[in-house]
């Protein structure tokens, strides 16, 4: 499957971006700011990232540069639980941790199914929504 677009939920991936916009004093300017907060985690000002208000305090972010976004996501769920490069490599069944931080880094884009399987050695317990734009 060729996938568009890439999305990822506030509630699972992402949770400091969203804390970071509670600030704002409008919505607009809230979802502004987790923009930018996840700009600054992914340390890419030029990062394009997309927004999608899903109805009360719900979002959905999305970007058209799968090896960076993928790569986010991959890494700030490893940094959250403590985790090396090493021993998700080794949840893989890798014999190099390179082989595994090639898609942190984002230097190797992962098809959709080798992302879900990356996320899932990186954190059993996450649930990723992933829908063609």
């Amino acid at each position: 499957m060729d996938w568009d677009r890439s999305h990822a939920s506030r509630e699972s991936l992402l949770p400091r971006a969203n804390r970071a916009g509670s600030q704002g004093r409008t919505k607009k300017e809230a979802f502004e700011m987790v923009v930018d907060a996840v700009r600054l985690l992914a340390d890419d000002d030029s990062l394009e990232i997309d927004l999608y208000p899903r109805g009360g305090e719900s979002f959905e972010l999305g970007s058209d540069d799968k090896a960076a976004f993928y790569g986010l996501l991959l890494r700030r769920q490893r940094q959250a639980l403590g985790l090396s490069l090493r021993d998700v490599a080794e949840r893989m069944g890798m014999k190099s941790r390179n082989a595994y931080a090639r898609y942190e880094q984002g230097r190797a884009v992962p098809t959709i199914q080798k992302f879900a399987e990356l996320l899932k050695a990186v954190n059993p317990k996450v649930e990723i929504v992933v829908r063609a734009g």
